[in-house]
């Protein structure tokens, strides 16, 4: 395997083709996964805990979201009884986290403000709201304005990306959704700047807050197992893919979450050879 020699933090060493910096523990510490424990017995990264545990990279990877990239990494457990989560958060330009309500709006909501939405607004107007609905899940009341300039200045089109929304704007079950004069009335005061008649808006719902295509909601037994998934393309379709990026991705990190249900024994997981590879 060729290596690629680099003057970066004294010297570190990338595994040919990977972009996860010491994906390999090839530093031999836990460098760009502070989040873990170095293991210089086995040369991985480890994790223990005794209950629910999330943690992020350190480092922001640089993708291009029109390439193809194949996405393993190398995983066990002592805690087989435990359910395990693992994969990439992704970022815009700006290095702002690409949340699901920054994109995942409901189809056929697609409708326009008739009145300026102000500082201490507590309702807003629309065209329709005749498809919306009032969902009594848990972060499926959102709101998002197709309105969002990143710091060039592209100003994404609707049904695409943006970061101006509304998280759990209005209380479930009482007639917040006024379908008859197309009125949305909000559970708190709008804060922000002021949104000009003529935005376009959908209702928007959550869903998984990263991408978590390499182990989605699964069990992992207590030998080392390679799990690997293929991301490639934009998800503009609003479906949650596990094999695509999310709108206006630019960067990624990666992500794992332990003992998701949080088991009462200690856990520990053993991680190695995180690696992300363009293929063609």
């Amino acid at each position: 395997m060729n290596v690629i020699k680099t003057t970066l933090d004294k010297c570190k060493t990338l595994s040919d083709g990977n972009l996860f910096i010491n994906g390999h523990q090839e530093l031999k510490n836990n460098n760009y996964f502070k989040g873990f424990t170095y293991n210089s017995t086995e040369n991985c990264l480890t994790l223990t805990n005794s209950e629910y545990y999330e943690t992020l990279g350190d480092d922001y990877v640089a993708i291009d979201s029109n390439k193809k990239y194949q996405f393993s990494i190398t995983v066990k457990t002592n805690n087989s009884d435990a359910v395990y989560y693992a994969g990439i958060r992704e970022f815009d330009v700006d290095k702002r986290w690409i949340t699901p309500v920054s994109y995942r709006y409901y189809p056929n909501t697609l409708t326009t403000l008739k009145q300026d939405l102000k500082p201490g607004d507590t309702k807003i107007y629309v065209d329709n709201l005749s498809n919306w609905r009032d969902s009594n899940s848990w972060g499926w009341r959102n709101v998002i304005f197709w309105n969002y300039k990143d710091s060039t200045g592209y100003e994404y089109p609707p049904e695409t990306y943006s970061q101006n929304t509304i998280f759990d704007a209005w209380d479930y079950n009482t007639e917040a959704l006024d379908k008859i004069n197309n009125i949305i009335k909000l559970k708190s005061s709008w804060s922000g700047e002021t949104i000009p008649i003529g935005t376009k808006i959908s209702e928007d719902h959550a869903a998984n807050w990263s991408n978590y295509g390499i182990l989605p909601a699964i069990k992992i037994t207590d030998s080392y197992q390679t799990y690997s998934v293929v991301i490639t393309g934009t998800d503009l379709k609003s479906t949650d893919s596990i094999d695509m990026f999310r709108p206006a991705s630019k960067y990624v990190k990666f992500i794992f979450l332990s003992n998701y249900y949080g088991t009462a024994k200690p856990t520990t997981i053993y991680v190695k050879d995180i690696t992300m590879r363009e293929v063609k």
